[in-house]
C-alpha cells in the first residue's frame, strides 16, 4: 500500500516533518515535528507546528502516533505542541537511551533512563510493528548518524530521518558525540536491502547545487546515485568518505538546546519562580 504524504519543509535548518496517513482514511502520523527556535534570543514560537496541526484540522484526520527518527542536534521537537492540539503518542527507539550516554556528563538532569521512559510515550524495540489506523508499520533501527536513529517503514515508503539524504546530499554526518559511520555504513545496507521502488524520505534537504529542496526518492535511487556511497566498495571507503565529509562542520547552532528539550521529548523546562524557563549553557563541554 502506498500512503499519502505530506512534507512541511523548514528552509532555516532544512528539516522536513512529514504526516503520513492512511489513503482516504482518518488516521495519521505526524515525524520530526519542528519547533521553531532562535538560539540568539532564546524565543520559541510554533509557526512551523501549526501548519501541520492546521492541515490534520482542514481534513479532518486523527493523530496516532508522533514519531521522532532520532535525537536531533540542529532542531527542537514541537512534539508535545502537537499532542496537546491533535493527540498522538510520542514515540522514538530505544537507542535513545544509548544515545544519551553521550551527553551524561554536560546535562545529567535529562539523560537518565527513567526521566526519559516517563516523557516519552513509547519506546520501539527493532523490528517492533504498530498501527496507523489500519496501516501497519514497521521499527527499524538505523544506528551511526545517532544511536537513536530509527527508520518508519509504512507501507511501500520509509522515513530515514537523518541515515540518508537526497542522494546527491549523501548521508548525515558521523562527527558529533555518539556518532560512528562504521555503524551508519550497516544502517544504510539495511535500508538498501529494501525494494528498489521503495520511496524514501529524508529528515533534511540542503541543497549543493542550486536545485530546489526535495525528498522524494527511492531505495533504487540511492543505491545509483548517493555521492556517499559511489566508490565504497567497502565499509572502510565509507569510513573515509564520511571523515573527508564531515571535516571542518560546525557544531549545529541549537545543539545544547536541542539535547535538552529534545532528551525530554520537547518537554521545556519548569519556570523558575520569575515565570522564566532556562536552559543550561556548559562551557568548553565540546
Amino acid at each position: 500500500m502506498t500512503p499519502d504524504v505530506k512534507a512541511f519543509y523548514d528552509p532555516p535548518s532544512g528539516s522536513i516533518s512529514y504526516l503520513v496517513a492512511v489513503p482516504g482514511g482518518r488516521h495519521c502520523a505526524v515525524i520530526d515535528p519542528l519547533l521553531d527556535f532562535d538560539p540568539g534570543s532564546g524565543r520559541t514560537a510554533t509557526r512551523s507546528a501549526e501548519k501541520i496541526v492546521a492541515f490534520v484540522r482542514e481534513h479532518g484526520l486523527t493523530a496516532d502516533w508522533i514519531l521522532e527518527t532520532h535525537l536531533h542536534e540542529d532542531h527542537l521537537t514541537a512534539a508535545p505542541f502537537l499532542k496537546a492540539q491533535i493527540g498522538g503518542r510520542i514515540a522514538t527507539g530505544q537507542g535513545l537511551l544509548e544515545a544519551a550516554k553521550a551527553f551524561a556528563r554536560q546535562f545529567p538532569d535529562c539523560t537518565n533512563n527513567a526521566g526519559i521512559a516517563r516523557d516519552f510515550d513509547h519506546l520501539f524495540q527493532d523490528g517492533e510493528r504498530f498501527q496507523i489506523g489500519a496501516l501497519p508499520a514497521d521499527v527499524l533501527f538505523t544506528p551511526g548518524h545517532s544511536p537513536s536513529g530509527v527508520a518508519y517503514g509504512v507501507g511501500d515508503t520509509v522515513f530515514v530521518g537523518d541515515a540518508l539524504l537526497m542522494p546527491d546530499c549523501g548521508a548525515g554526518r558521523t562527527d558529533l558525540p555518539g556518532a560512528d559511520p562504521g555503524v551508519l555504513y550497516d544502517s544504510i545496507q539495511r535500508l538498501l536491502s529494501l525494494p528498489g521502488r521503495t520511496r524514501v524520505y529524508p529528515g533534511h534537504d540542503a541543497p549543493l547545487s542550486g536545485r530546489p529542496p526535495a525528498w522524494d526518492t527511492t531505495v533504487a535511487a540511492q543505491k545509483r546515485e548517493n555521492v556517499r556511497l559511489k566508490n565504497c566498495g567497502a565499509v572502510e571507503d565509507f569510513i573515509a568518505a564520511c571523515r573527508n565529509a564531515d571535516k571542518g562542520l560546525a557544531m549545529p547552532p541549537c545543539l545544547l538546546a536541542a539535547l535538552q528539550v529534545n532528551l525530554r521529548a520537547g518537554r521545556l523546562p519548569e519556570p523558575r519562580g520569575n515565570g522564566l524557563r532556562y536552559l543550561e549553557l556548559p562551557l568548553d563541554a565540546f
